[in-house]
């Protein structure tokens, strides 16, 4: 769309009118004309706005002079390239040439234009730009006639240097990729300014070099790295050009990590000797300060970006880190024995990354990790003595440790005890700032604790290592270390606690810590896991349920009251009954203020405790201390039941209100609250009509309805059953749900069901029909154990069976349509057997007789249905008839069997009723003696369904009867070669279910001499679906005979490929419940050998078994992950000698070999991140999971996608430095699915993986300290400003939850 001329032509003529305020309306206009023009301008239109933006960047109106700005954005975009030049080169031109005054405009305008014009343009706008700056940074200072004008000149200089440098740090940071030509001479142009004696030049030069060091050639890259180590090297630290060495430095390791990792040997000693050296150290002074903080902050960056190459230096590390971490020469903490102190002596305001270095410091400290303040409860950091800025080393250095901790969390182990020691020793800290980050720093800690295991570290074993554990220590779990350490943190946190300077925001920090040690310690852990005490924190309550409790009465800071409740509530949650009962006097006065409080989020909180409470004093609805708890359990209620009497209250208060009152009244309503129950009901019963509260009282009716005190609810059973049953038609999910469970809980437990009317009942039934579908079969499940509750309840309440007859007509028509649904399965098949099974049970055939039945089930049968449909009719059959108990009925089954040639829908039922019968343990034999060649005549049935429905019944009747069924199995298996495939399915079936436990795998074991050379004379089968089953066969019988281990063993290395593909393929199906997926270690051995098979086949079976090994026991390869690791990333290459062409006439087709090979190596990654992250290089990870972004495979592309998500959302922190390695990769998959997702063909399909990508990019954006990953992060806006991704993003933002406690 292109814009009228004569109205843009209009506006160019009031930009140059005398009143500022037309000027500027006629540019904003014009910006906002240009921004509807879809693709390029009109060429006529383009110089005149040109000459006219370009003339207002001189205009005397600050206001015209930015919104000119703007419109530049727009215009670059619209323009052709040599139209950009000209604007570009005339910037430039002014940037240099310029007034000082407006350089600034001509430096945003510049800065506008670098970011937004499109990439293609960037060569030749780069190519005039550089010239300039170049020009405008060789520029000398002219000498002046007097000293006021050679003041100025040197101002001017100055400005013009800074900005210079500025746009040069933008434009190579965007096109430096493309700059390849001005490398070399920016750099001998801007490296030599490192050593300028101005400060602002300097961190000028190191930033503008950061942003090209990931672009300049090796030789370039490694002169400049030579040049700076060697200043390092032989500058005396007094001198000031040694701290803009070192942070350039720790700016090239932010942006480019891996080249820097190069040089770690160098850089990281020298660093270690400057933090180290006697002059250093005994110096006090700011700029010694700001030395050793550069370092450390150098040092936290290069563990960012180069974890992996850090690894080496730990021990060093780590000493510094410790030590500086306690530098504090101007304060005294022996002063006191509870860790008070006294402020007036107390550190600075934080600036930043030094005096030299705030550009790229963007860690703002405090803890920010879950809640953010809203404002309540903030406090203003202590008066400190303005001399005193030590407490930015120590600053520093608990963050390097952080980012340490962070990024090794599996390999951390060995320092685990020193670290927690140190950091306990710092929990004194006198500044705040300080103080939240050692906080911050020890839930690190405690978050890595849980994740290293036993003999996990990878740190080279040292002699002489002062962080060494103890020789008793050694192998211990750094979990049980920490556990160990536990008295000593109970002890720190009181104490501080308690200490005068424990202000709002350290007690929110240490509540953060309890959290997260509570959290730690009392998890659900694995069988595998070390069993630790239950007690948990029980020993130290007496101190600490006190200083909780004050938190709570903190009358002004609401986030802190509201954290202290949560951390009070986790701690009841994660104790035993018995151990938190004694609190309970204590706290309850705090609760009751903190439910009478003003504060919505403290009343919610302070009821989920009394929930909480009630559960504490009588958990199993029996006897109680009576004595002790009465007047507590009645003062909750009261003032939970008198929060719903107050108006103008929240929505969430009015939920929380009614939970507590029910949770009191279902644990303690038959004595103490006996009389509160019919108040509590009406309320209830009243929130039914409130919109914002019925689901909740619809909960809460189940709740007392379940109890097993039998609360009596009949009063207002009736109106809830109504009201229920209207909830069921209302469109929203999670109320219809709750709806269905309430009722089901009222019916099936209270005694008040003999209460309900009878016509509400039928109405019930009637409406219930509505929802036997599958739109929604979580639903549709509830609903069918509703119905079933009030069949199992019809004895009782429907004596005259109305209610029975009212399902035989209005419920079970839907539920034998609700059969032939392709996706009844799981819970609602389940629920659907129960119905059936109920209600021939409760009715004894005689309001629906079991012929009906039957023939009712086998009238659902009707052709062209999914196959599990027809296996849901079976199943509900064959329940039908176990619950009839009677031969004649499967008698009658048997026969639909022979007439399968006139209905295979009939007959495919009846085979899987059959096999259901037989599994269900029935010696199918007394009702016929033929039965197994019956079934095997189905196999020559011309419906393929037919034959696997007989498969598996001729399989499953063995169960019934395995003398007599199994040898006549393997009898037909050798007779009849051509039915090999379903006959050996039918095998399958019996292997599958005696496979199971090792009781029955007992009982198939005598079978075994007659199997297993069955099973090895087919291993080489040439039909691949043979040669599958007899895969599954092999490896699920070498659970029950361990023999076939052996022959699976040697088979491994057989010539024959089909051979070795099926012995493969055998392994993942040996891996059993039941033999604790446990396999001969001589046996794994053999099988690694074949991930490095020569064929293709073999390799793609042997990588499907590794995944399946590391989703159910990766403990049998992990100590082989050295060796299988490279075979899996090589297997994610696209291999293009396996891609070939096929001509097929009018067009040619590609076939990739190698798909299949690259789609399962791509799953073991998958499942290697999920099981095994610990022992994982995530940066080799990543850099091989990149290929994943331009395969061509979709399916390939959209798992990549998922596996960035997880490893964003569970390891972000350690894989900041490989982010910026990824954009390159990311711009080409995402461009080619855009273009895909305008098309008609799979435009759906390549939207599904730009969602997926936009996932997974949102994810990684928001990892800790993201920022430092400035490719990435710039990446990522222009992303956000993609169109068709926008609304994508949009809705992940939508969606996303803010931090929880």
């Amino acid at each position: 769309m292109q814009p009228d001329p004569s109205k843009i032509r209009a506006l160019l003529k009031k930009t140059a009118h005398h009143d500022k305020d037309e000027r500027f309306m006629a540019t904003s206009d014009l910006a906002t004309e240009l921004e509807k023009v879809e693709g390029q301008l009109d060429s006529s239109l383009q110089t005149p706005i040109r000459d006219a933006i370009l003339k207002q960047l001189d205009d005397p109106s600050n206001d015209v002079q930015s919104i000119a700005c703007k419109c530049l954005c727009s215009i670059v975009q619209k323009f052709v390239c040599e139209q950009v030049e000209e604007i570009v080169d005339k910037l430039g031109s002014l940037l240099v040439n310029g007034k000082m005054e407006l350089r600034d405009i001509y430096s945003i305008a510049l800065k506008n234009i670098i970011s937004s014009v499109p990439e293609d343009f960037g060569q030749q706008i780069s190519k005039k730009l550089v010239r300039r700056l170049l020009q405008g940074l060789k520029k000398t200072k002219t000498k002046r006639d007097t000293d006021e004008e050679q003041k100025e000149e040197e101002r001017n200089h100055f400005n013009r240097l800074i900005a210079c440098l500025d746009i040069m740090k933008d434009l190579t940071a965007r096109f430096g990729f493309i700059m390849q030509e001005d490398h070399q001479s920016i750099l001998e142009t801007i490296q030599p300014m490192l050593s300028d004696v101005k400060v602002e030049i300097r961190k000028k030069v190191a930033i503008s070099l950061g942003s090209l060091v990931g672009n300049i050639n090796d030789e370039l890259f490694n002169e400049l790295m030579k040049q700076v180590i060697d200043v390092i090297k032989n500058v005396d630290f007094h001198d000031v050009k040694l701290f803009t060495f070192i942070q350039a430095v720790g700016i090239f390791a932010r942006n480019a990590g891996q080249r820097v990792s190069v040089y770690l040997k160098d850089i990281v000693p020298l660093l270690i000797q400057i933090c180290t050296d006697q002059k250093v150290t005994q110096d006090n002074t700011e700029a010694a300060i700001d030395l050793r903080e550069n370092c450390l902050q150098t040092f936290d960056v290069m563990i960012i970006q180069c974890p992996k190459q850090m690894l080496e230096h730990t021990e060093d590390l780590m000493k510094v880190g410790l030590s500086l971490m306690a530098y504090d020469p101007n304060y005294d903490y022996g002063s006191t024995d509870d860790g008070d102190t006294d402020m007036a002596d107390a550190g600075g305001d934080d600036d930043g990354f030094g005096d030299d270095g705030d550009e790229w410091a963007d860690d703002d400290g405090g803890w920010d990790n879950d809640e953010k303040a809203d404002g309540a409860g903030d406090v203003v950091l202590e008066a400190v003595a303005d001399d005193d800025t030590s407490w930015k080393v120590r600053r520093a250095a608990v963050k390097m440790l952080t980012s340490f901790i962070q990024t090794h969390k599996s390999t951390v182990q060995q320092y685990h005890l020193k670290i927690c020691e140190s950091l306990l020793g710092r929990f004194k800290e006198h500044d705040t700032t300080v103080r939240l980050d050692i906080f911050t720093a020890f839930q690190e800690l405690l978050l890595a604790s849980i994740i290293a295991e036993q003999g996990t570290s990878s740190f080279s074993t040292q002699e002489n290592n002062p962080f060494d554990m103890p020789p008793l220590v050694r192998q211990v779990s750094s979990f049980q270390l920490m556990s160990q350490k536990l008295p000593e943190m109970m002890q720190q946190i009181c104490t501080q606690f308690k200490s005068k300077t424990a202000d709002s925001k350290v007690k929110n920090g240490l509540l953060g810590i309890l959290r997260d040690l509570v959290l730690v310690r009392q998890a659900e852990r694995s069988v595998r896991c070390d069993v630790l005490p239950e007690d948990g924190i029980k020993a130290y309550f007496d101190q600490l349920i006190p200083e909780i409790i004050v938190c709570t009465q903190q009358n002004t800071d609401v986030q802190l009251k509201s954290r202290a409740l949560y951390v009070l509530y986790l701690i009841l949650q994660r104790h035993r009954n018995e151990d938190c009962l004694t609190v309970l006097p204590a706290i309850t006065p705090a609760i009751i203020q903190s439910v009478d409080a003003n504060y919505p989020r403290v009343k919610t909180r302070a009821m989920l405790v009394i929930s909480r409470m009630t559960e504490i004093v009588r958990p199993d609805y029996k006897d109680y201390d009576n004595a002790s708890h009465d007047k507590i359990i009645k003062e909750l209620f009261d003032i939970s039941f008198k929060q719903l009497s107050l108006k103008d209250i929240e929505g969430e208060v009015k939920k929380a209100a009614l939970k507590a009152a029910t949770s009191c009244l279902a644990r303690f309503g038959d004595k103490l609250l006996a009389a509160e129950i019919n108040k509590t009901l009406n309320v209830l019963n009243d929130r039914l009509a409130n919109e914002i509260t019925r689901e909740t009282s619809l909960e809460c009716f189940g709740i007392l309805a379940g109890s097993p005190l039998q609360t009596d609810i009949s009063p207002v059973v009736n109106k809830v059953v109504e009201e229920s049953a209207s909830f069921l038609r209302k469109a929203s999910s999670s109320l219809r749900t709750t709806a269905a469970e309430t009722l089901t809980l009222i019916i099936s437990k209270s005694t008040a069901v003999s209460k309900i009317n009878d016509k509400l009942l039928m109405s019930l039934i009637e409406q219930c029909q509505e929802y036997i579908d599958d739109s929604d079969l979580h639903l549709c499940s509830l609903i069918l154990t509703l119905i079933t509750e009030i069949c199992n309840q019809c004895p009782v309440i429907d004596k005259k069976s109305v209610l029975l007859k009212e399902m035989t007509t209005k419920t079970f028509p839907k539920c034998y349509k609700f059969l032939q649904s392709p996706l009844l399965q799981g819970t609602a098949l389940d629920a659907l057997k129960r119905l059936f099974s109920s209600f021939y049970s409760v009715t004894q055939g005689k309001i629906l007789s079991f012929e009906q039945f039957k023939n009712e089930l086998i009238k659902s049968a009707v052709p062209k249905l999914s196959r599990s449909s027809y296996s849901a009719i079976a199943q509900c059959l064959s329940i039908l008839i176990l619950s009839a108990d009677d031969k004649k009925s499967i008698v009658e089954i048997i026969k639909l069997v022979d007439a399968h040639s006139s209905n295979d829908a009939h007959a495919q039922v009846a085979l899987l009723a059959i096999g259901e019968l037989g599994k269900a343990g029935q010696d199918l034999s007394t009702a016929d003696g033929n039965l197994e060649n019956k079934i095997f005549n189905a196999f020559t049935c011309e419906s393929e369904s037919v034959k696997w429905a007989a498969s598996f019944a001729l399989g499953n009747i063995a169960i019934g009867n395995m003398d007599k069924y199994v040898p006549s199995l393997i009898d037909m298996i050798n007779k009849h070669a051509d039915r090999q495939y379903l006959l050996l399915n039918s095998l399958k079936e019996i292997i599958t279910h005696y496979s199971s436990t090792q009781a029955l795998a007992k009982l198939l074991l005598p079978f075994s001499e007659t199997i297993t050379p069955l099973l090895m004379t087919n291993a080489s089968s040439n039909d691949e679906g043979v040669r599958a089953m007899i895969a599954e066969c092999l490896g699920k019988f070498a659970v029950i005979d361990n023999k076939i281990f052996m022959e699976i063993e040697k088979l491994l290395s057989n010539k024959d490929v089909n051979t070795r593909a099926t012995m493969a393929t055998a392994i993942k199906y040996s891996l059993n419940k039941s033999n604790k997926y446990q396999l001969p270690q001589n046996v794994v051995a053999a099988f690694l050998k074949t991930l490095s098979d020569g064929d293709l086949l073999v390799k793609r079976q042997s990588f499907l078994s590794i995944n399946t090994i590391l989703r159910v026991n990766s403990r049998l390869i992990i100590a082989d992950l050295e060796t299988i690791l490279p075979i899996l990333y090589q297997g994610t290459v696209t291999n293009q000698e396996l891609i070939r062409e096929v001509d097929l006439g009018p067009f040619k087709h590609r076939v990739d070999d190698g798909l299949p090979l690259r789609k399962a190596a791509f799953t073991c990654l998958d499942s290697l991140l999920d099981s095994t992250p610990h022992k994982i290089d995530l940066f080799e990870f990543v850099k091989f999971l990149r290929n994943g972004l331009i395969d061509e495979s979709p399916d390939i592309q959209m798992l990549t996608y998922q596996i960035f998500y997880k490893v964003g959302t569970f390891h972000g922190a350690a894989i900041v430095g490989v982010l910026d390695t990824l954009p390159t990769d990311l711009m080409k998959g995402i461009k080619t699915k855009m273009n895909e997702a305008k098309g008609n063909k799979d435009a759906e399909r390549a939207k599904d993986i730009l969602r997926a990508a936009c996932k997974a990019l949102y994810t990684l954006r928001n990892v800790p300290n993201v920022n430092k990953a400035r490719k990435f992060v710039t990446f990522y806006s222009r992303v956000e400003k993609t169109k068709i991704l926008i609304p994508m993003l949009t809705e992940l933002k939508n969606q996303a939850k803010p931090g929880g406690q």
